[in-house]
């Protein structure tokens, strides 16, 4: 029998309770989570640094007056810098770098007791809306193994699907842990820009856009570990008093049409109908709207920001200033020639346009409260639905040997479309620094988690949270796990019927893949 075995039906929180009440160790939840990585990890490749004896180590250093004491926790591989780990950041060129201190979040996660048991993979350099880096394999949705959980955090994602850890550090880039949580059933929270502390090395990534925070099962969760990480656990602006609050009926705009060209689905629209009228019961106003924008000018800022971020990053960490043949995933290799391309005005102009869309969006919410999309264009993608066609990696490649400052551009367009044909509505907050959360609302007949987006000014977060509890409570999906997340023993008869069974061969591959 594995440890533990309702620990899947606790949240960081109630473990903690546990673990204060004597009820339950810090030790034994470890081990509980621990049994859990090691079982579940082959099907659906979350985990890929295994921290168990530096978390052992953590466990004679809590406290049971810290307010997340001994639940298990999880890193991304990126931005989250542990002492003594490499964060190989998805890349082969990142994976050696040495790690001397642990990075201001990860200090604040240890010190309300989280214990962290490992770190989990990510799109190379985050930059990807999936999690298939070559450097360490695919990681599976497990809704649908066939399917991505998602990217750049969808190794976080998975893992607290399957109930590894009850919540995960992940990073959002243009909607890079929001869409992983909702597209594996979960809640995923985007702070506003600068709620958090900066990364160890490379401070405010991304001029802003890379926010870090976690996915979790609980919207509870979500708001006590911004607390955390905003230094406010302790204190009167403890995000989870907004749980419980006072609450007051909101002015919410819907918008149903992309943000950045894409095909919606109907079972996004089904979700986002569903979103608006649990909303109207619970006595909010929700009024149409329609957001226009340059959707151009959008796409080749963001590009040239992180393009040119991305070359810095690269030239910072290579001993030549440039990454040997390999280093690189083709398309990062792209985005880090093209960002030698950009001359320091257009990097100017870029940010110029990121600052107009947060006025903007600023302008919108002085109108409405809240705004409410569609989570994605459609339900969880295909592994491999993004991997570059047999053209486009001989251009690729002629790219990489004779940066043509044309060919640059027009493929980094061309592969960012295809990005944001995905995720249509979540990158705009990134670029105008808003908090914004999805969060799943109904099971397709595939049974595959479906969600919808909502955002709100800069700073309101609490405005958020409170609002995600309501949709929590009208729409639970706590309990709400896929059938992975509770097999039976991994090395008992009926645990190797049951792999059988949902598709796995004797060698722990996916049967007949391809």
């Amino acid at each position: 029998m594995i440890p533990f075995p309702e620990y899947e039906k606790y949240d960081a929180i109630g473990l903690a309770e546990l673990a204060r009440s004597g009820e339950m160790s810090p030790d034994e939840l470890l081990e509980a989570a621990i049994t859990r990585i090691e079982s579940r990890n082959p099907l659906v490749n979350a985990v890929i640094n295994k921290l168990y004896d530096q978390a052992r180590a953590q466990l004679n250093q809590l406290q049971p007056q810290q307010p997340l004491y001994g639940a298990p926790f999880l890193l991304q591989d990126l931005n989250a810098e542990v002492r003594k780990t490499p964060t190989s950041a998805g890349s082969r060129l990142f994976c050696s770098r040495p790690v001397f201190h642990d990075c201001e979040l990860v200090q604040r996660y240890r010190r309300a007791g989280l214990v962290i048991a490992g770190k989990t993979n990510t799109a190379e350099l985050g930059l990807a809306v999936t999690t298939e880096p070559q450097l360490f394999g695919a990681s599976r949705n497990p809704w649908d193994l066939s399917r991505s959980p998602g990217g750049s955090s969808g190794g976080a994602a998975a893992a607290v699907a399957v109930g590894m850890t009850p919540v995960a550090h992940a990073v959002d880039i243009g909607g890079s842990l929001r869409a992983p949580a909702v597209s594996c059933g979960l809640f995923g929270f985007k702070p506003s820009r600068g709620r958090e502390p900066e990364g160890l090395t490379w401070g405010r990534r991304l001029q802003g856009m890379a926010v870090d925070h976690v996915i979790s099962r609980s919207v509870r969760d979500s708001a006590m570990l911004l607390s955390v990480s905003a230094g406010l656990e302790n204190t009167e602006q403890c995000y989870r008093r907004a749980l419980t609050g006072p609450r007051r009926p909101l002015r919410i705009a819907i918008c149903e049409k992309p943000f950045f060209s894409a095909t919606l689905n109907n079972d996004s629209l089904l979700a986002l109908d569903r979103a608006a009228m649990v909303c109207e019961d619970m006595g909010h106003e929700v009024i149409q709207h329609t957001l226009s924008l340059d959707e151009e000018e959008l796409t080749q800022a963001y590009l040239t920001i992180v393009a040119g971020e991305t070359a810095q990053m690269v030239r910072q960490v290579s001993p030549s200033g440039r990454p040997r043949r390999g280093d690189l995933e083709l398309a990062t290799h792209l985005l880090f020639n093209l960002g030698l391309s950009k001359t320091a005005a257009e990097f100017a102009w870029a940010t110029q346009v990121m600052n107009q869309a947060g006025r903007r969006l600023e302008a919108l919410f002085q109108q409405f409260d809240v705004l409410l999309t569609p989570a994605m264009a459609g339900p969880p993608m295909r592994l491999g639905e993004l991997a570059h066609s047999q053209q486009e990696k001989l251009l690729l490649e002629l790219a990489r040997s004779f940066p043509m400052t044309p060919l640059l551009n027009l493929l980094a367009q061309n592969i960012r479309a295809r990005s944001f044909s995905l995720t249509p509505f979540s990158p705009l907050f990134n670029m105008g620094g808003q908090p914004a959360m999805m969060l799943p609302v109904w099971w397709n007949q595939d049974d595959l988690p479906i969600g919808v987006q909502f955002a709100a000014g800069i700073g309101q977060e609490r405005l958020l949270f409170s609002l995600a509890a309501q949709m929590e409570r009208a729409l639970p999906w706590f309990q709400r796990r896929p059938p992975l997340a509770e097999p039976p023993n991994m090395t008992s008869a009926a645990h190797l019927a049951w792999r059988k069974t949902a598709g796995y061969d004797w060698g722990g591959r996916i049967a007949a893949e391809g």
